[in-house]
């Protein structure tokens, strides 16, 4: 058997031939068994007993291609419906989701979310086809960068990832803002290259650090859009925005500007969520679970969301 590769939970359809081998482990042993057969069909009871309790599904390595190929159409066919599938859209993001955060441990969590973010690439990339490509290959070039480069290259991929996702957990559907949520998402913490490493380390600790790496972290959301701005990126109103504000807070505390309310815009709101918990990704240790818990509870406590927005996510990704 080749190696198999975490892939997160998606709708099987009756009678729709896979184009690849699917693998499921099973709940109570831990056992890891084909579960179907490229070509093959299911019947619908089977289906159902299969989504009446979590289950982990693999493919293998050497079909991991087939299978994001297949479930990027099938994100498309959600979206591009007319009206598009919004409840079922919000169904398989929260699944997808609550699959990653719900692992054992950091390491399956992270190894989830990168095959999740294999499907956003493909799923962003065709949606930039739509009338809007010159955004494609700007998304690629940064989405490449992440893959290939260090965890710091790392980081903003994968929190386009979650911010997407998140997205389209909330309802969100329209195709122009969700690459450009994608892309502000993808490009926001640019402007930490131009400071001090030592800085740079900092970038989570923002209330612990001294007043210098402080002054100097204020700095970098309008770095990133100078950034941008001087190497002729266009950058739309809701990604300047989002990259402007994303370290923003509904109570007031966060920077740089201390907006309060409704003057943070949500979008800015979520694209701060999919940055934390991207974070608590990169910790090591066992159960993703208490720690996220833990992490709403700090939201709650410092007002860091908007009332609404605090109980959709916590919906969204604790339930």
């Amino acid at each position: 058997m080749e190696k198999l590769v975490a892939i997160p939970p998606f709708e099987l359809q009756q009678d729709a031939a896979l184009p690849f081998h699917l693998f499921v482990k099973l709940p109570v042993t831990n056992r890891v068994i084909l579960y179907r057969r490229e070509g093959s069909a299911i019947d619908q009871g089977k289906l159902d007993r299969s989504n009446s309790r979590p289950v982990d599904f693999f493919v293998e390595a050497g079909q991991y291609d087939k299978y994001l190929q297949y479930a990027t159409k099938e994100f498309m066919n959600l979206l591009t419906a007319k009206p598009a599938n919004t409840l079922q859209i919000r169904k398989v993001a929260g699944e997808m989701l609550t699959s990653a955060f719900g692992k054992e441990n950091a390491a399956e969590s992270r190894e989830l979310i990168r095959s999740i973010g294999d499907l956003i690439n493909g799923f962003v990339g065709d949606l930039s086809q739509v009338d809007f490509a010159d955004r494609k290959n700007l998304f690629k070039r940064f989405s490449d960068l992440a893959k290939t480069g260090t965890n710091f290259q790392k980081h903003p991929q994968n929190v386009a990832t979650l911010a997407v996702m998140i997205s389209l957990g909330l309802g969100l559907h329209d195709q122009r803002t969700l690459v450009e949520i994608a892309l502000a998402a993808v490009m926001h913490d640019i402007g930490l290259t131009q400071l001090p490493r030592t800085v740079i380390a900092e970038a989570h600790q923002y209330r612990d650090v001294s007043t210098v790496s402080r002054s100097f972290l204020k700095t970098h959301p309008q770095g990133s859009l100078d950034l941008l701005r001087n190497r002729g990126i266009e950058v739309s109103k809701l990604m300047e925005t989002m990259i402007l504000q994303h370290h923003e807070e509904y109570s007031g505390n966060g920077y740089p500007q201390g907006l309060v309310g409704e003057a943070v815009h949500p979008m800015a709101l979520i694209l701060h969520v999919a940055d934390d918990l991207d974070e608590l990704l990169g910790e090591s240790g066992a159960k993703i679970a208490p720690r996220l818990r833990h992490l709403f509870l700090r939201y709650e406590h410092e007002k860091v969301l908007s009332p609404s927005l605090h109980q959709k996510l916590k919906d969204l990704l604790l339930s």
